[in-house]
């Protein structure tokens, strides 16, 4: 799949031009740069596994995994519905961007807390948790099935407001879209499949407040999770006593 369907082509920024400096800045926020320290981590990690701390090992891969490769995907698929101009399943999208800040801002304080109290028990919950924590039955690598209950996203909402004071309100805009709520996604279907409603001013006035609300948040989140993957990379190099 060629990188320009991770570019923004929608007609949509035509109609609600104030939207195309956040799709700009948007195109520009990359994650390879932070994944290769990353990657050299969980490299050193599997060579030195009998040295290294396995639950901050868990933690790493979980960074990874999650915080990196998720993101990536997750952008390219709101990304792509956003062109088609399918815009609640993008928006869907958005709110697991969201999620993934605040998994990553909670990975981050969690590992900064440890390196603070040395707390082994604590790191070693979290570490559980976010590793192997299903609501479904799911199976280990191992085989053996899971039996850890992951951390809820409100308490990592809650611990993202320590940093981001509208985390609350912001996930609650961005929910509207992912449950069976009837207002909000009828203005999104509208806006996706009656072209002519984009005539109607109020509509227009509407449907721009929340797009511009959704790309800002997308923005926001997105500079969150680089921000913390960078922190917690930092963090578990020194750790390791790594460059």
């Amino acid at each position: 799949m060629s990188m320009d369907k991770y570019m923004f082509t929608s007609s949509v920024i035509i109609k609600v031009p104030q939207l195309l400096p956040y799709c700009d800045r948007i195109e520009k926020i990359e994650f390879w740069d932070g994944s290769s320290k990353l990657a050299r981590l969980v490299e050193y990690m599997f060579k030195n596994a009998e040295s290294t701390n396995p639950h901050m090992n868990r933690i790493i891969v979980y960074t990874l995994s999650i915080c990196i490769v998720k993101a990536i995907e997750t952008k390219r698929g709101f990304i792509l519905l956003f062109n088609e101009g399918t815009l609640s399943p993008a928006f869907l999208l958005n709110r697991s961007i969201f999620e993934i800040w605040a998994a990553a801002y909670f990975v981050e304080k969690n590992v900064e807390s440890f390196r603070s109290t040395r707390n082994a028990i604590q790191l070693a919950n979290i570490a559980d948790r976010l590793f192997a924590g299903a609501i479904y039955p799911a199976q280990l690598p191992w085989g053996e099935s899971s039996t850890e209950k992951p951390v809820h996203i409100s308490k990592m909402i809650k611990e993202l407001k320590q940093q981001y004071s509208e985390a609350k309100q912001t996930y609650s805009f961005l929910s509207e879209y992912c449950h069976p709520n009837f207002l909000y996604n009828e203005y999104a279907n509208l806006a996706s499949f009656q072209h002519s409603v984009w005539d109607n001013p109020k509509f227009l006035e509407s449907i721009s407040t929340a797009l511009e609300k959704q790309l800002a948040s997308l923005e926001q989140s997105l500079i969150g999770i680089k921000a913390s993957v960078r922190a917690i990379t930092q963090m578990c190099c020194k750790e390791y006593g790594i460059d």
